[in-house]
């Protein structure tokens, strides 16, 4: 019969490791575990590092938000993501709509530092107004 109970070490050693080891090399066991579930659960955790305003064509504007790696998942770099809408923010994409929702902006945004510093969660590389949720998928199994 499958059993779908997660095999590894018993938790006295678990436990053991985290307690005696060098901090390094439980952080980096951590790091390795993190990446796995994140991996299996396919949604990766970020914060708004900084918003950039461009002018676009047909009086479009285009935001790029950089955002940092945090939770699990662990990556080195930062991951840009870039949205068009007019200057008013009155034609958002349902993409645009989804990223600020993962954020937790519920009203509309005047000011770019509302977004920076906000947390959010992407799967897929956030090529889809799908592919945007809360930290918390990120963060949970």
């Amino acid at each position: 019969m499958p059993t779908s109970e997660i095999q590894g070490p018993p938790l006295a050693a678990v436990l053991a490791f985290t307690v005696i080891e060098n901090i390094d090399d439980v952080a980096r066991v951590e790091r390795s575990a993190a990446h796995r579930m994140a991996k299996a659960r396919g949604w990766h955790g970020w914060r708004v590092q900084q918003v950039v305003i461009t002018e676009d064509a047909d009086e479009l504007v285009r935001l790029t938000v950089v955002a940092e790696p945090i939770g699990g998942g662990y990556r080195d770099e930062a991951a840009k993501f870039e949205f068009l809408t007019d200057k008013l923010g009155s034609r958002r994409s349902h993409r645009l709509d989804a990223f600020l929702s993962a954020c937790g902006v519920t009203e509309r945004v005047d000011d770019t530092r509302e977004i920076k510093g906000r947390y959010f969660a992407t799967k897929n590389r956030g090529r889809s107004d799908s592919d945007f949720g809360p930290l918390t998928n990120a963060l949970v199994g």
